[in-house]
């Protein structure tokens, strides 16, 4: 393997065995994805020089996102993406030599130290960010190891047109509700947009690579992921109601979706509930990545509930997803519980119309059982104005529509 000395410093020599085993261990769990030119710069960008100060080597290296900048509510607003994230990320995106890249999203500059080395001396890399302080730390981060000359900290909203030309790939970095009409204004005809797009639900995110086909933009590739939320002008902030648990514990009901109501939900959760089965087991290893995005897509009136306690509900042999769905006065919470060849999937529904909410839950549990509970998704993306047909199920997004269709197909980064 070659070997770097212009991003080199003396504290990287005590890092060497921390960097071999970090992508060791990804080359192991995604040889697919870590390919031999991803495994050879991750071994060149010395992470722990984008972490914060004080961070130990084992921290910087480890396979966990470490968190940067927190807002007031104690919320990570920028961070150094977890190793496999980034590795697989850099994977969908497909950068080349010689390529212009534009990052939304700088973090702490190590994505783009990344994306410099793969783009080489003749490429350029623009990495964009919101926030001041991330912008000056990225660009000190970036100095100290030597990334100026291929990378440029720009300083401004990432969903606004940079005026900085067109580029051959786009990735973004943050977790996003939309996609921005800019970034396919700035993207080469045969360019690609790399976006972990979110839908009606926070823990819905996949990173998607997105390439023209016709007046469409088509998913060629999408795995499952989480990111930051992006700040600015795209933003999004949940409505929220607080509810009373059956054990006086707190419940919290964030919707992101505009067709969920949560203003008619009762104070408590206190009063009897009704279960209502769906006869879906699913076996070992207990994969459900495919259902919440089926209920997603199926669902409006979508919302989380997020607890103190997990067994707040009184029930110790459920365990409890974070999606639930609302109907005005009444909600039904997604639950499982182990059976004989797995865990089957139910519905515990809460308020006067508790077991109708539980059964419309229930019956799209019912129906992702049918389908064969497929894992993976296709996503397809029609900008506004533009007449072309989707197929699968279809949501608007503000610049669009979005179709996305579950599938069997183990080809995708998932």
């Amino acid at each position: 393997m070659t070997t770097r000395t212009n991003n080199t410093a003396p504290d990287d020599v005590d890092a060497r065995d921390h960097v071999r085993a970090m992508v060791a261990g990804l080359k192991e769990a995604y040889p697919r994805q870590v390919t031999p030119l991803i495994e050879q710069v991750m071994h060149w960008v010395p992470r722990h020089r984008f972490c914060p100060p004080g961070t130990t080597l084992e921290a910087a290296y480890a396979n966990a996102v470490v968190p940067t900048r927190t807002n007031d509510s104690g919320r990570t607003t920028s961070s150094v993406s977890a190793p496999w994230l980034v590795a697989r990320q850099l994977h969908q995106t497909r950068v080349e030599r010689g390529m212009r890249v534009l990052e939304v999203g700088a973090g702490s500059g190590y994505n783009a130290a990344l994306l410099a080395e793969l783009v080489g001396p003749t490429g350029q890399v623009v990495t964009v960010d919101i926030d001041p302080v991330v912008v000056e730390s990225a660009r000190a981060a970036l100095a100290a190891t030597g990334y100026t000359d291929r990378v440029t900290v720009v300083h401004a909203d990432g969903v606004e047109p940079l005026g900085l030309g067109l580029f051959d790939r786009i990735v973004v970095t943050v977790g996003v509700w939309d996609i921005a009409p800019a970034w396919l204004e700035q993207l080469t005809a045969g360019g690609a947009l790399v976006v972990p797009l979110r839908a009606r639900h926070a823990s819905e995110c996949w990173s998607i690579e997105l390439r023209h086909q016709g007046d469409l933009l088509v998913g060629e590739s999408s795995m499952v992921c989480g990111f930051v939320d992006i700040q600015g002008t795209a933003g999004l902030d949940p409505d929220t109601a607080l509810i009373t648990g059956p054990n006086g514990g707190a419940v919290v009901a964030r919707s992101w979706d505009h067709g969920t109501d949560l203003s008619g939900l009762p104070e408590t959760l206190a009063e009897k509930s009704v279960m209502v089965p769906s006869g879906v087991v699913l076996p070992p290893p207990g994969m459900f990545i495919g259902l919440r995005t089926h209920l997603v897509y199926a669902l409006p009136g979508l919302a989380e509930l997020a607890f103190e306690d997990r067994n707040l509900l009184g029930h110790t042999t459920e365990q409890w997803v974070n999606i639930a769905q609302v109907d005005d006065d009444s909600l039904a919470l997604l639950c499982y519980w182990p059976v004989d060849g797995g865990h089957e999937f139910g519905a515990r529904g809460f308020g006067p119309r508790a077991q109708h909410v539980a059964e419309v839950l229930v019956e799209q549990v019912a129906a992702w059982g049918r389908a064969g509970m497929p894992q993976r998704a296709a996503h397809v993306y029609r900008p506004a104005g533009v007449k072309s047909p989707l197929d699968g199920t279809t949501m608007a997004l503000p610049s669009g529509d979005l179709a996305v269709t579950l599938h069997h197909d183990g080809a995708d980064d998932i």
